[in-house]
């Protein structure tokens, strides 16, 4: 009986879909009942073959790639709050594009992806030799793409607030930093925003 409902179900779902012509299920229902059979056999294999793949791929990423995978959460939910805090500046200033949103989540996505499968790729072939500068190497790395996601939420906060949020003396330090790189503009007193 349920196996019953599952096929009429399923059977509806390809009638919608327009996925076969009417008479297919039109002839009471046997021929629409196989064909609704074999279809779900074949994307069912399908996706179970395309588990095994991603699978494979999965674990030769975790063994030869990246395998820290707790600064993967971070660096997501960074990214989510940089991207939702620009779409919300943008929208504020009237100047939201869909095309260049996309390339700049594409850009920082990229930037990051770099740094932390590079920072991960050489802290471990320093690990190798048995030193253990190689997390240092890690770290750095890694806290250099998240400063670059930071930073650049903080701008995006700064406009929605209207400047109230983080203050402008914090926000200059910051982008005399995001524009040199140079830890003293952090230091410095008189610069402009």
């Amino acid at each position: 009986m349920l196996m019953e409902k599952e096929l009429n179900r399923s059977m509806e779902v390809f009638r919608i879909l327009g996925l076969f012509p009417v008479w297919v299920f039109d002839q009471g229902g046997y021929i629409g009942k196989m064909v609704v059979t074999i279809m779900t056999a074949v994307i069912t294999s399908h996706i179970l073959f395309a588990c095994d793949y991603a699978l494979v791929a999965f674990n030769f990423i975790d063994a030869h790639i990246f395998n820290d995978w707790s600064v993967i959460r971070l660096f997501v939910i960074a990214f989510s709050l940089d991207f939702v805090s620009g779409i919300l500046k943008h929208v504020k200033q009237k100047t939201y594009s869909t095309r260049v949103g996309l390339w700049k989540v594409i850009e920082k996505g990229f930037i990051c992806l770099v740094f932390i499968v590079l920072g991960n790729t050489l802290g471990d072939t320093i690990n190798i030799k048995g030193n253990i500068g190689g997390e240092y190497v890690k770290l750095l790395f890694y806290v250099s793409a998240m400063v670059y996601v930071a930073l650049s939420a903080c701008a995006n906060i700064y406009v929605i607030s209207n400047g109230k949020f983080p203050p402008k003396f914090i926000m200059a330090r910051l982008k005399g930093f995001y524009k040199s790189g140079n830890v003293e503009d952090l230091k410095k007193k008189d610069l402009e925003l």
